[in-house]
Formats: structure tokens, C-alpha cells, sequence
């Protein structure tokens, strides 16, 4: 009998501890997501096809964020190039009207001097975006692209 009780008093503190760290851990740092910007050393597409350019991106190619998050684009200082992030739309009339827009959505560098510099980050805040599905692309290297969902 008197082992039980120990076991309950043990699950009851263990119990009331974690509901005190989750209580006290809530608020404390805001969840931010980050998309590291992917390059290597491949051959501009000037200078014809090369297979690395497979493995430049956006790493996760993938996020979804609650509307009001704000989503970092790093450049890390590895990387060779500058990039953009860059949305991309299809124009009206549909999938068959054979038009795209760029940048109206939004865009990290609407000018040459607005890079993503190597070293540096942007941040795309989603508090003017409407929930749904978007895609962006880098302006500068247009095999990159990747994809981001906007929640309620």
C-alpha cells in the first residue's frame, strides 16, 4: 500500500511540474521560421546546363505559417551569390493564359540594389497576406523556387 501511494504522489508532482513549465514557457519566445537560401558552384546558365543547379533552393522548399508570422529568409555567409524572394503568381484568365506575375505579392528585392546579400536576411511578414498558397522564386536564379501556405 504504501508503494502506491508513492507512485501517486510521484505522477501527481510530475503532473503539476509540467503543467507549471508549460504555463511558465508560453509567450516566452515567439516561434519565427526560417528558410536558409541554397546555392553552390555551378555554372551560370550562360555558360549552358549544369546538374548542381539541382541542388540550389530554399531550404525547407515547404512552410506553413498561421497569418501574422513572420517568416526569416536567410543568406548565409557560405553561399556565393545574393538572391530574392519573389512571388509568383498566375496572371488572369487562369492556368491557360500563359502569363505569370512576379512581385506583386511581395518581393525582398524589387531593385538590383535590394539583394539578399551573402551574410544577410530578409523577413516577410504575413499579416497583409491573405491565407492560402503561394509561390516565390529568386529573380536572379529562377530555378529556385519553393512554396508557402498561409493559415488562418
Amino acid at each position: 500500500m504504501r508503494r502506491l501511494r508513492w507512485i501517486g504522489l510521484a505522477s501527481a508532482t510530475a503532473l503539476v511540474g509540467g503543467a507549471l513549465w508549460v504555463a511558465s514557457a508560453s509567450g516566452v519566445a515567439a516561434y519565427q521560421t526560417t528558410v536558409t537560401m541554397l546555392d553552390n558552384d555551378s555554372l551560370p546558365p550562360s555558360q549552358g546546363f549544369d546538374a548542381g543547379r539541382g541542388q540550389w533552393g530554399y531550404g525547407p522548399d515547404y512552410v506553413v505559417v498561421k497569418k501574422g508570422e513572420s517568416v526569416l529568409f536567410v543568406n548565409p555567409d557560405t553561399n556565393r551569390f545574393p538572391h530574392t524572394v519573389t512571388s509568383i503568381a498566375l496572371g488572369e484568365g487562369g492556368p491557360f493564359s500563359n502569363s505569370l506575375t512576379v512581385g506583386t505579392t511581395f518581393d525582398s528585392s524589387p531593385t538590383r540594389e535590394a539583394l539578399v546579400q551573402k551574410a544577410n536576411s530578409w523577413t516577410l511578414d504575413t499579416a497583409s497576406l491573405e491565407p492560402g498558397n503561394y509561390s516565390y522564386y529568386c529573380r536572379i536564379h529562377p530555378w529556385m523556387v519553393a512554396k508557402l501556405t498561409v493559415t488562418e
